[in-house]
């Protein structure tokens, strides 16, 4: 019970958010949402996505924490629910391709494989970031001729 709010919030998610902030805005009347599905609503990605063949995010890292609801999963679902592919272009890659298509990314590359090394990527990054984009653009662009 939080002194002088008559709540307990102490098992509601987000309470635990930021050190313990969120248990005390929860106290005071705030509401739990998720951050990607805000995103999602607030860019209106789903209206994109209906007019999309093909979606592309990214992260700085795509690790196990991007799969634990970041945007990157809210972009491969939207996508998922309309049968078009996800792919994600990130500064590193450490997740598998079977952990990557359980949540609906068909392909995952990295900035740092695709440049040689961390360091090349990071001498570059929108250069680096750029040069991928455009190989992957090509790659999906002949694969996918009609």
């Amino acid at each position: 019970m939080l002194k002088g709010t008559g709540q307990d919030v102490r098992d509601r998610p987000g309470a635990g958010a930021a050190g313990g902030l969120g248990a005390g805005l929860l106290a005071l009347g705030a509401e739990f949402t998720s951050g990607s599905a805000l995103v999602r609503t607030l860019t209106e990605l789903d209206e994109a996505l209906d007019q999309a063949r093909l979606a592309i995010t990214g992260e700085g890292s795509f690790d196990w924490q991007s799969l634990r609801g970041k945007l990157i999963t809210a972009v491969a679902a939207g996508a998922a629910e309309r049968g078009i592919p996800c792919l994600v272009l990130a500064g590193q890659v450490s997740v598998g391709r079977r952990e990557a298509g359980a949540v609906g990314i068909e392909q995952s590359y990295a900035v740092a494989d695709h440049a040689g090394s961390v360091a090349a990527a990071m001498a570059d990054p929108a250069g680096t970031l750029a040069a991928l984009a455009a190989e992957v653009a090509g790659e999906w662009s002949r694969a996918n001729r009609r």
